[in-house]
């Protein structure tokens, strides 16, 4: 997701407590085991679901992130080296951003909440910068366009998507008016232990190619949920004209500043 300050999937990862996901039931009794058992167990189905993304020419993804009394939204279509997101905090923070991934140049634009809340941005720099069109070179700032640019092309959202420690495969289940199979694992880079990642759930499609249908997560302060479609749909992305070159020097130190 593209913030170069909390909250990303990596802020999710700091505690650890999974809830259930709403309007999902069970189905056929053993018929996702049966799946996952065809495609030699839940840690291969989770390798083929993580190949079929990787391998996809786009496709759209939404989540909606709640962090303490903030609530942030994001709208995304990837592609392999391109792709487009608008994200917008409500609540305790107030904002709004849009990205466009370009290759190596990320651009970005935004209101002074959003520019602080999300992009990370002191305030002064943010009231000065708002509505402008800002380039992030990945040549002149490697770690800040890699931050921005996370989840924006096909290549990172697979990335994101990989668990580690032993992944559990849930019974089959219709979601969204698909038949998935859940597959539970930790994200972050301790295995099988909710203080060094947190527990997730990954539903992917049970027919087919086992494409995501949507991820969930959660802690006692942070809680995401991640949905996917429109697969083979590459985003179009053009680079706006005017662009002002990006300067670290704009991200806030410290709180208020």
């Amino acid at each position: 997701m593209s913030v170069l300050v909390p909250p990303a999937r990596a802020v999710a990862a700091l505690a650890a407590v999974m809830l259930a996901v709403p309007h999902t039931h069970p189905a056929t009794p053993g018929a996702g085991r049966a799946a996952a058992t065809r495609a030699g167990g839940a840690d291969q189905l989770l390798s083929r679901a993580l190949a079929a993304t990787n391998s996809a020419t786009g496709f759209d993804w939404d989540a909606r992130q709640q962090l303490g009394r903030a609530t942030f939204s994001f709208s995304s279509a990837v592609g392999r080296s391109s792709g487009t997101e608008e994200v917008s905090v409500v609540g305790s923070e107030q904002g709004q951003v849009s990205v466009l991934l370009f290759g190596a140049v990320a651009y970005f634009k935004g209101d002074a909440g959003g520019l602080s809340s999300i992009i990370g941005f002191a305030p002064r720099y943010a009231q000065a910068e708002q509505s402008k069109w800002v380039a992030l070179r990945q040549a002149v700032d490697p770690t800040a366009y890699a931050a921005i640019a996370y989840e924006m092309t096909v290549a990172t959202t697979a990335a994101s998507l990989a668990m580690s420690g032993t992944v559990t495969e849930l019974p089959s289940a219709r979601l969204n008016g698909q038949r998935v199979i859940g597959l539970r694992g930790f994200s972050g880079p301790t295995s099988e232990s909710p203080s060094g990642g947190i527990l997730e759930t990954l539903y992917v499609r049970a027919v087919g190619a086992p494409l995501p249908v949507e991820l969930v997560q959660a802690t006692p302060s942070v809680r995401l949920s991640m949905s996917f479609g429109a697969w083979g749909t590459p985003p179009s992305v053009r680079p706006p004209g005017g662009a002002v070159g990006f300067q670290r020097g704009w991200l806030s130190t410290s709180p208020g500043t």
